[in-house]
């Protein structure tokens, strides 16, 4: 919680023990990030996202790519804005056509 800067939550539901309706009291925004920490407490080897970054903004979206780097968990996020290309070891992009195109980030 604290490397997602969500420690504040803990105070404010009273403990990790207490049940509240989070969907109605956190962001949009918070509510993802919690769902990042406990898939960061999961350690799946896979991590599927779903644009994320539409909410999130581009510098969480790096910050949670880099968490999971470092504990070797493969992330597919599907969306993300070209923006943010760089972020990732390949991009594969799709048309409505059916078209595709592979790109690698890896020199």
């Amino acid at each position: 919680m604290r490397e997602l800067d969500l420690e504040r939550l803990v105070s404010l539901a009273g403990g990790l023990d207490t049940e509240r309706g989070w969907e109605m009291e956190l962001s949009l925004t918070e509510q993802q990030l919690l769902m990042v920490a406990n898939v960061l407490l999961a350690a799946p080897r896979f991590v599927f996202l779903d644009r994320v970054d539409t909410t999130l903004g581009s510098e969480q979206l790096r910050k949670i790519l880099r968490l999971l780097s470092e504990r070797s968990m493969t992330c597919v996020n599907n969306g993300g804005a070209p923006d943010s290309y760089d972020l990732y070891h390949a991009v594969l992009e799709y048309g409505e056509d059916g078209g595709w195109k592979w790109t690698s980030n890896r020199a």
